[in-house]
């Protein structure tokens, strides 16, 4: 057989396994090594394919894609592409008005992007939607900026994880999702930003958002939202580990947190929120909030320096906002008409059973 019938068809192997296959799109590509020239995924008779310069490769749920330059993708499909992973060892661009996703069956991430991971910006970047599984987190990057579009990141112990920053800009809205019980939605080792209408919407076991260094804010419209399951952590629902909340320019911070029955609140028995080290962390005082019952039944007797007094509480959200400005003593700042709010929701106050006399 000929060296040259022996190569096609075949892979040559390149960095970290990374590989690009001589066909053209007559059969499944593994590995791809994009090479850091600008890629296109399209949908060809109802197949998804990626095509560069170098050729065309149809793409599946195996497919790992690969680039140890900075990388531009091109979304043009109709349908949703579905592959394993990407792994971009420099800068990843996203762009188009199509639907990628990578859903990696036994690696770390589904997206894994060495230094920055823009999604949607610019004249021309399209509002198409990502969506990243992996099996310690969904996206691992070093910052992350979208600004349209949607992202949706999914993985055990993070949704997101990231360096430096997370940042939602120009109505870009970013679900992170992390399913352990000591798990963080988005983990940033700077700050977790929601600016210019953008949302960030992350919810963990122990965290919804955590920032390590620097701030948690919200600013210009944007919504930042975060969801702990266990009102009993030491981590808030969002987390600014060296700094305060911040919400400026009409923008919303909201922290919501799911009752424990073990918790065992009575009836009409005042429940000081701040006791819990995940609510006092940015909250002072309750008082200094706005009380009312959202969803479920129940009612509040009472809003005093020693708690919520509430009763025939089954299934309620019990709810808290402020939107004032500088109020002494206050851990969240807030500024030009934003607010903070928080939630804590499935809240079941047992009734004592009352004898009847015969």
């Amino acid at each position: 057989m000929k060296l040259g019938n022996l190569l096609k068809g075949s892979v040559l192997a390149l960095g970290i396994a990374a590989a690009v296959f001589v066909g053209g799109a007559d059969a499944f590509a593994a590995r791809v090594d994009l090479g850091g020239y600008p890629a296109e995924i399209r949908t060809e008779n109802a197949q998804n394919v990626i095509v560069t310069k170098r050729g065309k490769w149809k793409l599946d749920a195996s497919t790992e894609l690969y680039s140890s330059k900075n990388q531009t993708i091109v979304l043009k499909n109709t349908t949703p592409a579905q592959i394993d992973s990407i792994y971009a060892t420099r800068c990843l661009t996203v762009k188009g008005n199509g639907e990628l996703q990578a859903i990696t069956q036994s690696g770390q991430y589904g997206i894994n992007v060495g230094q920055t991971l823009n999604a949607f910006g610019g004249c021309g970047g399209g509002r198409g939607t990502l969506k990243a599984v992996g099996n310690e987190a969904g996206v691992r990057v070093r910052d992350l900026c979208i600004q349209a579009g949607k992202l949706n990141a999914e993985g055990p112990r993070y949704g997101i994880y990231a360096d430096c920053n997370v940042k939602s800009y120009c109505t870009a809205v970013v679900n992170a999702l992390a399913t352990n019980d000591d798990s963080v939605g988005t983990w940033a080792g700077s700050s977790v930003i929601a600016t210019s209408k953008g949302q960030i919407i992350s919810e963990g076991g122990a965290s919804g958002a955590y920032a390590r260094n620097c701030y948690v804010k919200a600013e210009c419209g944007g919504l930042l939202k975060g969801i702990s399951r266990n009102l009993r952590s030491n981590l808030s629902a969002l987390h600014a580990e060296r700094t305060s909340l911040c919400a400026c320019s009409k923008a919303t911070l909201i922290e919501e947190y799911t009752y424990d029955p073990i918790l065992n609140w009575q009836p009409r028995v005042p429940v000081n929120l701040t006791e819990y080290v995940a609510i006092r962390r940015n909250m002072a005082k309750v008082t200094n909030y706005r009380w009312s019952i959202e969803e479920g039944q129940g009612q509040i007797l009472s809003v005093t320096p020693q708690g919520i007094s509430m009763d025939n509480m089954i299934n309620a959200t019990l709810v808290g906002k402020r939107s004032t400005s500088c109020v002494k003593g206050e851990p969240t700042k807030l500024a030009c008409c934003s607010q903070h709010i928080v939630r804590i929701k499935n809240i079941y106050m047992s009734v004592p059973v009352r004898m009847q006399a015969e």
